[in-house]
């Protein structure tokens, strides 16, 4: 992406990076949690599919499905990964799973898998291992759905003892960024089922009321600038009314934290957690913070295609010609 903003003519800028990839890579002792796409190797996989159809980067998406494919679990369902104590992030998640657990999430569990798959599936690459991957994958992450009032949906992980709950939505964890993975998947192997799925669940998270959303804060990882952002890129994948609705709904929410946060003199986008006092949230990072928010604001302000998004697998690259909000 940085490459089409420079000399389209110079030397290829990424070699060096393409080959310690693949030097990691080829060690499938550093991985315990490969589905992990903010740390790990579906991470890297998104990198070198935006890289394809160098050689380099061919082999590292070989390397990437068969990391993915020797830490697949089967069960009556299909395949999922489980993510050990190592591979959880945060220490004191640690304590409360000394077993591990199945994470369901976009950034850190199956369903980053899933989306990774669905681009590898897309361009034709490792035909072999990839398509059995993510039709297990997915068949297996649609059953784990918890039926509710206004329909199935999603819980954050799976972990013995562990009641599934819904989760809140979010790009991270929950419902829209489900939806999005699935939508991926569906457009690299072409299945209309999942496609279905796909809209039907984002539509449900769209008509969920606000409260019962879970958001707190204007940011892109989970809050109202990654809904609006999911939202619309599923209107110009689909077309679909109700999410260009919910995407001008959440557009709204977070030019509210925006005129909030100046009218108490806030340099940004300012919100509130978990009911903590005002002003616990505030700050310029892409995940969390204000230059998050600001690409969002863009992409949905202009008729420039993003391309940032695919690091988020918020991209499907298959899209009909572009609705803008």
């Amino acid at each position: 992406m940085v490459d089409d903003l420079l000399d389209p003519d110079a030397e290829d800028r990424n070699e060096a990076v393409d080959d310690v990839l693949l030097r990691l890579l080829s060690r499938a002792e550093l991985w315990p949690a490969p589905h992990d796409l903010v740390v790990a190797v579906t991470g890297l996989g998104v990198y070198a599919l935006q890289r394809c159809p160098r050689p380099a980067a061919i082999e590292c998406l070989h390397l990437v499905v068969e990391r993915l494919d020797e830490h697949a679990q089967r069960d009556d369902h299909g395949i999922y990964w489980w993510t050990p104590p190592a591979g959880i992030l945060h220490p004191d998640s640690r304590k409360h799973y000394p077993s591990g657990r199945a994470d369901l999430g976009l950034a850190h569990g199956a369903a980053g898998a899933i989306a990774l798959l669905g681009g590898i599936c897309g361009t034709g690459s490792e035909p072999e291992t990839a398509r059995p991957l993510l039709e297990g994958a997915v068949r297996w992450l649609l059953a784990q759905a918890v039926p509710t009032e206004a329909g199935s949906t999603f819980p954050v992980w799976l972990a013995p003892g562990l009641q599934p709950s819904p989760a809140r939505c979010a790009w991270c964890y929950g419902d829209p960024g489900i939806a999005t993975a699935l939508l991926l998947a569906a457009r690299g192997l072409g299945i209309a089922g999942w496609e279905h799925a796909a809209v039907a669940l984002a539509c449900r998270a769209a008509e969920r009321p606000p409260e019962k959303t879970g958001v707190r804060d204007a940011g892109f990882c989970h809050g109202t600038a990654g809904l609006a952002h999911i939202y619309n890129r599923m209107y110009q994948a689909t077309g679909n009314p109700a999410l260009r609705r919910a995407a001008v709904y959440w557009l709204e929410r977070t030019l509210d934290f925006y005129r909030r946060a100046r009218a108490s003199g806030a340099s940004w986008v300012q919100g509130s957690r978990d009911g903590a006092e005002e002003g616990s949230w505030t700050g310029t990072g892409l995940l969390g913070g204000a230059a998050g928010v600001a690409l969002v604001l863009l992409a949905a302000t202009t008729p420039i295609e993003p391309t940032w998004d695919r690091m988020f697998l918020v991209s499907t690259r298959y899209v009909s010609p572009r609705r803008t909000v």
